[in-house]
């Protein structure tokens, strides 16, 4: 994954910042996969608030707070599923 400042509406010098944040929140994992198996290189003890992700850049500025919930229960089922197949 690369942050993309112009496309996601952020200043560039952020971009490590919001890589970052995109891992800490759980928005995205980091992960290796080599000879079948999968191997997690960054497993965050706890999620950060995935609004510290969101907040940070322009194309989400429409979500509502709703969205948001939604968003996060989706991040928090597919963690479970990742830390139950792969942890």
């Amino acid at each position: 994954m690369c942050p993309c400042p112009t496309g996601w509406g952020f200043a560039s010098d952020l971009t490590v910042e919001i890589g970052k944040l995109a891992v800490e929140t759980g928005m995205w994992y980091l992960a290796e996969y080599e000879n079948g198996k999968v191997k997690m290189n960054v497993v965050p003890k706890t999620l950060k608030p995935l609004e510290e992700y969101l907040k940070t850049q322009r194309r989400f500025r429409h979500l509502t707070a709703e969205n948001i919930q939604l968003i996060q229960e989706r991040r928090d089922s597919e963690w479970g599923l990742i830390r139950e197949k792969w942890l």
